[in-house]
């Protein structure tokens, strides 16, 4: 059967999912993500000097998604019997430490701001420099706050960010970035001018609004917006095309925004820690 399937950041395309047609089909964890789910993609060694190996999908996922070996995460684990009213599942996330925070901020149901908080402290600058020498040769240990309502604050962050690389967002339904001028909309000659954040297209049609931020934009190995719009060389794009490449740029901006709030939260978070032992 068809799935939809997570090839780069923001880049999805469909997979004949069988392992007839698919070596390592790698069913133990991404058969979770043929159910409604998400997952973190994460590598565990990275050569870079900044890290930039987090991304998220609700999606099956290709294995080198980060550039490189790339590890999925999903949130939930879905049983292989299906029942009368769907499969049933279960958190993926450690039951002893899932509890320790229900105990901790005396609350219940936290499996998914688990997630989204952990998403947003992936996408913290001052985390990503502190810990730099770590994040490149082990995964990311990832500090929890002992205060809920902080708690709370950084997991609504983290679920922006989620909704932004999903492009599921109400919030990218009026995106800054427009497109201009007219003709058949072919990709023929790319030309991006950092002066003025205009990316051409062809001689008379370009996007506005695209910064060198998010020209620039890297997740792992991979610029997206650089990527995508190569990718459509010597075709045309149509209107929902248009539309699609506007959301993934206002949504990389729109990124830089809630990495400064989690930014602004970080000092209070690291002097207020549950401790381990």
């Amino acid at each position: 059967m068809f799935v939809p399937y997570s090839f780069k950041p923001f880049e999805n395309k469909y997979l004949y999912y069988s392992g007839i047609f698919v070596d390592r089909l790698g069913d133990k964890v991404n058969g979770n993500m043929r159910n409604e789910n998400l997952s973190l993609i994460l590598k565990k060694r990275n050569t870079e000097s900044e890290y930039k190996s987090a991304f998220v999908t609700n999606n099956v996922a290709d294995l080198n998604f980060l550039g490189g070996q790339s590890y999925v995460f999903p949130l939930w684990i879905y049983e292989a019997e299906v029942g009368l009213f769907g499969a049933s599942k279960k958190s993926n996330i450690n039951l002893k430490f899932e509890k320790l925070l229900e105990t901790t901020y005396k609350q219940k149901n936290l499996t998914e701001s688990i997630f989204y908080y952990i998403y947003a402290f992936l996408n913290c600058s001052i985390y990503r420099e502190t810990f730099a020498e770590q994040l490149q040769i082990d995964y990311p240990k990832i500090p929890f706050t002992n205060n809920f309502d902080l708690f709370k604050k950084v997991s609504e962050i983290g679920k922006s960010l989620t909704e932004f690389h999903l492009l599921t967002s109400k919030d990218l339904s009026s995106p800054f970035i427009k497109y201009n001028g007219k003709g058949n909309s072919k990709v023929t000659d790319i030309n991006y001018i950092e002066a003025s954040g205009e990316l051409y297209i062809n001689e008379n049609q370009f996007f506005s609004g695209v910064s060198k931020e998010i020209w620039e934009f890297e997740v792992g190995k991979n610029k997206p917006v650089q990527r995508w719009i190569k990718n459509l060389k010597d075709k045309e794009l149509d209107l929902n095309q248009t539309i699609e490449f506007s959301k993934i740029c206002y949504a990389i901006g729109l990124t830089f925004d809630k990495q400064k709030e989690i930014d602004k939260l970080y000092e209070q978070i690291m002097t207020n820690l549950i401790i381990i032992e």
